[in-house]
């Protein structure tokens, strides 16, 4: 394991995130994701589901009660999140789940064959790992022919609020201060931010959520973001293809844009080229976005 890694599986031990039920459950379920995009055929008759990254599995475990008739498999380089989640998923008699703790940079631990799901779920992970090209790549060899992987990473410029209180704490507290006292300073900072750099962005009251959520904005270990453009070179190095974004509406001209000339003159872009006019006029602060094999054939989308 990897320094980088290894400063990462403390800070999560330390650290168990999330505290609270996640989007897996609320907007983006597994089931509705493998219907809605018409996947490739499921494996032993089943449909299998990776979360990369599960953390203490709350998600994952609610999409597996929902959906007993998939297969699901959460890992995490977390084990403190790991043994939550098996208790938890144990106390409710789930058989179609199970967790692992695996570092996504080697696999290790894993013990699955490649190829062998149709859908891949990592929200909030990608950006953490010590070579982020590497780990989409593992991730990639785990993926069935004609299956999805459903990502979340950082936006680059919708952050950019944020990364000034991160920049702002870096000065004004030593690196070699351990975490629990770096919370303090770090809130009252935060809650200038809350009047000055957060108002009306998403990141407003940041200096009142609770420390699993405050350490992990604001004093994580190892993080980047990304723009579009570095994106797409993401990708491209993984052997992945943009297929489109989880919420196309958030990312389409004539969603966005009511005046008629200026509608037509962006346009006239590419999609790539609008892509990053948008993240650039609105707060895109999360990249959310499905990819398949850059081999796989292209199919409509819903």
């Amino acid at each position: 394991m990897d320094k980088v890694t290894k400063a990462v599986k403390a800070f999560y031990e330390a650290y168990p995130y999330p505290t609270g039920l996640s989007e897996f459950d609320a907007e983006i379920a597994p089931a509705r994701l493998l219907g809605e995009l018409g996947s490739g055929p499921a494996q032993n008759g089943r449909w299998q589901v990776l979360e990369a990254g599960c953390g203490c599995g709350l998600g994952l475990i609610a999409a597996a009660r929902r959906n007993p008739r998939i297969r699901f498999t959460g890992v995490d380089i977390n084990q403190v999140g790991i043994s939550q989640a098996q208790q938890q998923a144990a106390a409710e008699g789930l058989n179609n789940i199970r967790f692992m703790q695996t570092d996504l940079m080697t696999l290790e631990g894993l013990g699955i064959p490649e190829g062998d799901f149709n859908l891949i779920y990592s929200f909030g992970v990608l950006h953490h790992l010590s070579d982020p090209v590497i780990g989409l790549k593992n991730l990639a060899r785990l993926l069935a022919p004609q299956g999805v992987i459903a990502c979340m990473v950082y936006g680059r410029y919708g952050r950019e609020p944020l990364q000034r209180l991160v920049d702002v704490i870096q000065l004004a507290t030593a690196q070699s201060t351990p975490l629990e006292e770096q919370l303090q300073p770090a809130r009252l900072l935060a809650d200038i931010a809350d009047s000055t750099l957060f108002r009306d962005t998403p990141w407003e009251q940041t200096s009142k959520v609770d420390d699993i959520e405050f350490v992990d904005r604001c004093l994580h270990v190892n993080e980047q973001s990304y723009d579009v453009d570095s994106l797409w070179q993401l990708l491209e190095q993984a052997g992945l293809r943009f297929r489109c974004w989880l919420k196309p509406a958030e990312w389409t001209v004539d969603e966005l844009i009511e005046h008629a000339e200026t509608r037509k003159l962006l346009s006239g872009l590419n999609n790539k080229d609008q892509y990053k006019v948008i993240e650039r006029l609105f707060c895109r602060p999360r990249l959310e976005l499905l990819m398949t094999h850059a081999n796989d054939p292209v199919e409509p989308v819903p």
